[in-house]
């Protein structure tokens, strides 16, 4: 038997499971580490990107800097959250020549007061493979480029990732393609005193408060699995034929 308090994971995610989650796809004039962007700098644009296998495809419209705008649901508060990750997937067969960016801002042009901008280390990119890209949401790991940090995290309203690596391009000899996946903005709350035990193959969970379990078979991944048809229940039973899952309570 186990007891006490358990912490729910939540917070903005994409995993391109179904569709492209509204995210969009924009060559612009912006390179991430200067200024602020504006639609003004947009020069093309791939509104409806597609998904293979769970991934969002990143091809590279034409001759400027090639970044994946998160859709509205990533807006909000950040100031809870103590990291932010996403999965890439280079191209292969080209030489990698700039590194990967986050940038967060609250706002394009003018209407942007606070904005701040990580650059990974060109050596994390390595093409035809799978990184995890991760930074965690302190101001010591970010350049701020305009604002205070303080007044950019509790209001974030753009998040940009830079896909342009290799001199691959649409309007270039050969075209550069990458693959987004596992986007993820942890936030960490605390919910009420729960319980929960494992006796003769059932897995059972007792909880006071109206929260949804989830359940995965590490402590640490990216996503959990809303357990279907528990929201207000009081407990939650199932048979198990494994000991590596675990429950959260999730608000």
């Amino acid at each position: 038997m186990a007891h006490g308090w358990l912490p729910a994971w939540r917070g903005y995610y994409s995993d391109f499971n179904t569709d492209n989650e509204g995210w969009v796809v924009v060559d612009h004039t912006f390179t991430g580490t200067n200024s602020v962007p504006s639609d003004a700098g947009i020069v093309a644009s791939d509104t409806n990107p597609p998904t293979d296998g769970g991934r969002l495809r990143v091809v590279d419209p034409s001759a400027q800097w090639c970044w994946a705008i998160a859709p509205t649901k990533f807006q909000g508060d950040w100031s809870a959250s103590p990291s932010v990750q996403a999965d890439i997937t280079v191209s292969g067969g080209q030489t990698i020549k700039y590194p990967v960016v986050f940038w967060i801002g609250n706002g394009r042009g003018t209407n942007c007061a606070n904005s701040a901008y990580h650059l990974f280390p060109l050596t994390n990119t390595i093409g035809g493979q799978t990184a995890t890209y991760a930074v965690t949401l302190a101001p010591a790991n970010w350049v701020l480029t305009s604002g205070s940090w303080s007044n950019l995290l509790p209001n974030v309203r753009e998040f940009w990732i830079r896909h342009d690596l290799t001199s691959g391009c649409g309007s270039c000899p050969f075209q550069e393609t990458n693959w987004l996946d596992n986007v993820v903005v942890r936030q960490v709350s605390l919910g009420r005193c729960a319980s929960g035990c494992r006796r003769h193959g059932v897995a059972r969970m007792d909880s006071g408060c109206r929260s949804e379990p989830a359940k995965n078979g590490s402590l640490e991944p990216a996503l959990w699995d809303i357990v279907p048809d528990t929201t207000g229940a009081s407990h939650y039973a199932e048979t198990r034929d494994q000991f590596s899952v675990f429950y959260r309570l999730i608000r």
